[in-house]
């Protein structure tokens, strides 16, 4: 297998086709990342700069030549202007390109996009790229030179089998050179994607096109949102993998001074205040402040610790800041929130950082930033952020997690930042450390090795919101064990949000340097919004003058936004005249309603019975103080009735003693030895498995010395196990039959039990040695449950090969004839598909039938949660789903599910 690249840059051309000085540039800075052992690491890399016609189809010609290889990866990127016809076709400009007095284009001299299909199908290599810096056609934006103008058909023209086009804006749209900066948008972004190892979104220390593009694509669009690049790839051609991507393991802070957003070059001649509006930092770069504490560079990663520190870093972002800070219902209100300094409501153990003139309250100045004032704290920061319900405190929390992702990615010796939910803690004497390796594993599939490692060394920085959720009658306990997980940690940095008056009603206070409260919106902020949204909610800003019970609804930024879509097109006189909280109940009913009728909207779900299945979760979730909601983390205590619960466990017992009765050894016929396999097998089952819990079997990965480990541990015990088994067994029997001589089965039923429980103990270390420590890299709706049923398949296999392959190798000893290689194998079969991750396949499927017919979820429960998302009452995380707010949350939860039962369930 041979990598080549063609590299084309063109920055001088005729009258008529501006000058493109960064397309040179381009080709140096590509040739030097794909040059590059470390990074592209191809074995030829060509640049060709302002060629002529024939310079360049030449060239192209011998990049895809015929006699390439199947497997050879042929790389042609061009950098330039792109020209059409007046039939659309697409065509590369070079030093000679021309036009027409009329602005036509000359054919003759410019290079076809045909030309280069042709020349693409001749090759018999299937792994293809082809990457345009050119524009095709657009509009033209101030302080950016467009790079030309047309209509192309990429995908038809350039397209083909094992083939990847990516281009730096889709046909109707310019490609883009910013003026102050070395290199064309699109390319800084490809060259910084490759170079950082940034674009390795699924971490596996390789970049594919796909990855490339996607990192590339983002960043253009946060700088020039005009921008749209596009891929077209067919087959396999989005996962030809490009380049590799390398492991940085000292990262240099920013300078203060450093404000460009990351990979946008800055030569030294232009600083931000230079660069046009329309490509001004993007709102997700965060400066390092000259305030930020200073840490002491950590041990380098090895490749393994910074796959999982990125894994993790892009878990965090895609669930909490991609999936619900930048789709926020509140979020969208574009309002600079107020901070208040709340310093009586922490017991702060030094010195108080904030100057404030002997002040236990002072209000920060408007737009003062929460990652500013975390900075001032030092090392060993923790902070404190209180607010009324539907104030903004977790927006405020997620935007800070947003500026500490950022630059965590950026220096590995920062600790990674981390979203948790308190009202998962329900244990009042769970200690902090313990919950936080359960939450790690549970909400981002850490395993509990790892994450162990992490809380110790005080790797994470913990943001965790919902103190106000913890159950009453343990919040204080609560309180009490995170001051005494800070005291043990020392360094360990922590944020926690609640809502103001169920912090200010515990006996406790928080061992914290300080505290901030999001203050409620001003009447000309409220005001300013409403102008903002239009005409549409005219009665609302009309009602505001006078009613004083809208203006303190109003001054919530989530039920200001909630107000302007429930009330939208009404007149004055349609507002309803309540009390405060029947008014907030009928805002939220309207708001429900509206969400149901609202465009988009069909007959999947009828409203009678999407609300009794919204009101059932509402409920479930507030019962079992749960904020993420995961499919296949729903347990059997989501059961309701004595009923239902019997069921679950009858089945239960049922499916177990089903694979007992096939796991018995039926050569002995005699009425003990069936009873006493079923007790005895039974017994195992419900040691090993139990039926309070379901538990998945996700992560796959051999593991070196902690994988031998636990065979070797597994074999040893197992051993043992069996031979102990064996020996009671056939004690036991001699007992009840005096009359049988022992001599004659005693040394057979060591061997077996020794034999069979060495089996059982090896397939048992095989399975926990490869689903041991490792931090998965996926998270999608019920992933646990359908990677489970894989990884059980998986299992029964080797189960059923191992298991096999010692009944066969034993079965030559006279003693051991009678063992049968078909009841071994489908021993192991059975064993090692309930070990392997069927067990909770089996019960998930148990308590799904039951819910379904109890007539609290739709089959497709997936399906409708994405549904409901859609109408805007839930968003995603990762794999899960959360409401909108705990307000909404909690009005669902408040409704009665009886009163709903006779139409949503009929």
């Amino acid at each position: 297998m041979v990598k080549i690249a063609l590299l084309i840059g063109v920055s001088k051309y005729h009258s008529g086709l501006t000058p493109l000085p960064a397309s040179t540039k381009d080709v140096e800075a590509m040739y030097r990342v794909l040059q590059n052992p470390e990074l592209g690491d191809f074995d030829q890399v060509n640049k060709l700069v302002n060629p002529n016609k024939q310079e360049m189809e030449e060239q192209i010609e011998a990049a895809f030549a015929s006699t390439r290889k199947k497997d050879d990866l042929v790389l042609l990127f061009f950098s330039g202007h792109g020209v059409k016809d007046e039939r659309g076709r697409l065509y590369l400009a070079n030093r000679i390109t021309r036009k027409t007095e009329q602005g036509e284009l000359i054919k003759a001299t410019a290079v076809a996009a045909s030309f280069i299909h042709d020349i693409m199908d001749n090759c018999r290599s299937r792994r293809q790229v082809v990457i345009l810096d050119c524009c095709f056609s657009g509009a033209f934006a101030e302080g950016l030179l467009a790079k030309d103008d047309g209509r192309v058909d990429v995908r038809t023209q350039l397209g083909g089998e094992g083939r990847a086009i990516l281009t730096s804006s889709s046909s109707m749209q310019y490609s883009f050179e910013q003026k102050g900066l070395e290199l064309s948008i699109y390319t800084n972004y490809l060259v910084e994607g490759i170079k950082t190892g940034a674009a390795d979104q699924d971490c596996d220390r390789m970049i594919s096109v796909d990855e490339l593009h996607g990192y590339a694509k983002e960043k253009v669009q946060a700088v020039v949102p005009a921008m749209k690049p596009e891929i077209y790839a067919i087959k396999e051609g989005y996962k030809i993998l490009l380049a590799k991507a390398p492991i940085i393991e000292t990262l240099p802070l920013a300078s203060s001074e450093e404000t460009l957003p990351a990979g946008v070059p800055n030569s030294g001649k232009k600083n931000i205040s230079s660069v046009p509006a329309q490509v001004q930092a993007p709102v997700d770069f965060v400066p390092i402040s000259s305030n930020q504490p200073k840490l002491k560079e950590s041990s380098p990663l090895n490749r393994q610790e910074y796959r999982h520190r990125q894994i993790l870093l892009n878990k965090v972002r895609n669930a909490w800041i991609k999936g619900v800070l930048e789709k926020s219902l509140h979020g969208q209100v574009m309002i600079a929130l107020g901070l208040e300094e709340r310093l009586n409501m922490v017991e702060s153990p030094a010195v108080l950082v904030w100057e404030t003139s002997n002040q236990h309250q002072q209000t920060l100045p408007l737009g003062t930033k929460v990652i500013d004032q975390f900075d001032e704290l030092g090392i060993g920061r923790t902070l404190l952020i209180l607010g009324e319900p539907g104030s903004g405190k977790t927006i405020t929390l997620l935007e800070l997690a947003r500026d500490l992702i950022n630059r965590a990615q950026r220096d590995v010796n920062l600790p990674m930042p981390v979203v948790l939910n308190l009202s998962s803690w329900k244990d009042g004497k769970q200690t902090i450390a313990d919950w936080l390796i359960l939450e790690l594993n549970n909400q981002y599939q850490v395993s509990k090795d790892i994450g162990k490692v992490w809380v110790k060394e005080g790797k994470l920085l913990l943001l965790l919101d919902g103190l106000d959720e913890v159950r009453n009658n343990i919040r204080d306990n609560c309180t009490q064990a995170l001051n005494q997980f800070l005291q043990q940690q020392g360094e360990t940095e922590m944020v926690v949000c609640s809502r103001i008056k169920d912090y200010a009603a515990l006996k406790s206070r928080l061992h914290f340097q300080a505290a901030i409260s999001v203050q409620p919106l001003k009447r000309e902020q409220i005001q300013q919004y409403l102008t903002s949204v239009g005409d549409s909610v005219a009665a609302v800003s009309t009602a505001l003058q006078t009613d004083s019970q809208l203006q303190e609804l109003a001054a919530s930024p989530l039920m200001l936004n909630i107000m302007a879509i429930a009330y939208q097109g009404m007149s004055v006189e349609d507002l309803p005249s309540m009390n405060l909280e029947q008014r907030r109940q009928q805002i939220f009913n309207a708001y429900i309603d509206r969400m149901f009728s609202r465009r988009g909207a069909d007959d999947r779900y009828p409203k009678p019975k999407a609300m009794g299945w919204l009101i059932w979760l509402a409920q479930r979730m507030v019962q079992e103080s749960q904020t993420v909601f995961l499919i296949e983390q729903m347990q059997p205590s989501w059961l309701q009735t004595r009923m239902q619960k019997w069921l679950y466990v009858i089945g239960i017992v049922f499916i177990f003693l089903l694979l007992v009765w096939l796991m018995a050894d039926r050569h002995y016929w005699d009425l003990f030895f069936q009873v006493a396999s079923i007790i005895f097998g039974s017994l195992i089952c419900w040691f090993l498995f139990g039926f309070h819990s379901i538990k998945t079997v996700e992560i796959l990965k051999w593991s070196g010395f902690y994988t031998i480990k636990n065979i070797a541990i597994g074999g040893f015990l197992g051993s043992a196990l069996g031979v102990l088994i064996r020996v009671i067994l056939g004690l036991t029997w001699h007992l009840l039959n005096p009359n049988t001589p022992i001599s004659h089965s005693s040394v057979e039923s060591v061997i077996r039990g020794m034999t069979f429980g060495l089996s059982i103990g090896l397939l048992i270390g095989i399975i926990r040695g490869i689903t041991g420590k490792n931090i998965d890299t996926k998270t999608i709706p019920n992933q646990g449950i359908w990677q489970s049923l894989k990884n059980s398949i998986f299992f029964a296999l080797i189960g059923f090969i191992l298991l096999a392959a010692i009944a066969i190798t034993v079965k030559s000893w006279s003693m051991m004839a009678s063992w049968s290689i078909f009841f071994l194998g489908t021993f192991g079969l059975v064993f090692g598909f309930a070990a392997g991750g069927g067990e909770a396949c089996v019960k998930h499927l148990s308590l799904r039938l039951i819910l379904y017919f109890n007539k609290y979820i739709p089959w497709n429960y997936a399906r409708f949660l994405d549904y409901a998302t859609e109408r805007i009452f839930l968003q995603k995380v990762g794999g899960g789903y959360i409401f909108i707010h705990r307000l909404l949350l909690e009005h669902f939860a408040s409704m009665s599910l009886n009163n709903n039962r006779s139409r949503p369930f009929e």
